[in-house]
């Protein structure tokens, strides 16, 4: 029941991203920031719920996103964002981290999308930006407001989280 909440709750970020944050960002600032508030969540699942969870609600919201907002390429986001949840449950000791853990771990998980992201569009050719061109214009200023979002979320959803349940002995085992 109470992971039923966190796929509520991830739905209702998905909805916020696209429909609220392009009013709340400022006009000059919206071609540089781009919000990442499930993929937040899929992160603290990593961390706190297990790495296939993780894996299966970044896959879910990913390929919501490929569907809905980004219509380049079918499956990218789908596979950026379930790479990234999986690779957070990877990390060792994740439920006794502290708050500046999570975050510096949630800021590597945000870059370690952006970039294969990146990777995949200069892969495809689709579009022709460097690689610290897009750091210095779309990465870093899109990291500062996540990882203000990210602390904004961090003590509701790490306490949903951590109430859901414990991991299965298969994620505990390895």
């Amino acid at each position: 029941m109470k992971r039923t909440a966190i796929w509520w709750i991830m739905l209702l970020l998905f909805l916020l991203e696209g429909g609220l944050m392009p009013w709340l960002i400022p006009p000059g600032l919206q071609s540089q920031i781009s919000p990442h508030l499930v993929l937040i969540v899929v992160i603290f699942c990593g961390f706190f719920v297990g790495r296939h969870f993780a894996l299966a609600a970044g896959l879910l919201f990913g390929f919501l996103h490929d569907i809905i907002y980004y219509g380049y390429m079918l499956g990218l986001y789908a596979f950026a964002a379930g790479l990234t949840g999986y690779g957070a449950g990877l990390f060792p000791n994740r439920s006794h981290w502290h708050v500046l853990h999570v975050l510096a771990a949630t800021a590597g998980g945000l870059v370690f999308f952006d970039g294969v992201v990146y990777l995949m569009y200069t892969f495809f050719a689709i579009h022709e930006e460097t690689w610290l061109w897009l750091l210095l214009h779309r990465i870093l200023p899109s990291l500062a407001f996540n990882l203000l979002m990210a602390l904004l979320l961090y003590v509701p959803i790490r306490t949903l989280l951590e109430r859901s349940g414990t991991k299965s002995k298969q994620e505990e085992s390895g």
